[in-house]
């Protein structure tokens, strides 16, 4: 997929979401659910954003979110989630967890942060993800001292990334 540079991880994760505010697919003030064990740049990026963070229950043994624990929070009002892919696995540690999201989370917005993975097989990668951002700072698995990128098959999304990222 072509991509769109950022400055840093932080600032894809930014882009995309400052990206699906301008693509009306998530609104002002709208609640992003992540794990509660994230680097601390992520709910800093989606508060810069303008969303709100709210944080759900991490299960170590898969490094997913815990059974049930996004979908609890979804249905909150929660309206998308960042699924966080740690020490180079899959976003969601299991097939388990990424098949969720052809069940009840077929309508949240998902973007996938692969901080931790380039170079991960595209198989395990989350389907139905709106984006995927990745990070080259030090101690990321491609260190090239500072930069990020976005990945997006969506059309409109990339549009208004590019746009941004121009500005």
């Amino acid at each position: 997929l072509p991509g769109t540079l950022a400055g840093s991880g932080e600032d894809a994760l930014r882009l995309v979401f400052e990206g699906l505010v301008d693509a009306s697919r998530l609104a002002p003030g709208d609640a992003v659910v992540l794990p509660d064990f994230v680097c601390s740049s992520v709910p800093r990026a989606i508060e810069r954003a303008g969303l709100r963070v709210v944080f759900a229950a991490l299960d170590p043994a898969h490094w997913g979110f815990a059974h049930g624990a996004l979908e609890a929070t979804l249905a909150a009002g929660a309206r998308a989630f960042v699924a966080v892919s740690y020490f180079g696995l899959p976003p969601g540690g299991d097939a388990a967890a990424r098949a969720r999201l052809g069940g009840p989370l077929r309508d949240a917005v998902a973007v996938e942060d692969l901080a931790q993975a380039y170079g991960i097989a595209p198989e395990v990668r989350l389907a139905g993800a709106q984006a995927a951002t990745f990070s080259f700072g030090r101690g990321k698995s491609l260190p090239l001292a500072w930069g990020g990128l976005v990945e997006t098959a969506d059309p409109v999304l990339a549009a208004r990334l590019a746009s941004r990222a121009a500005a």
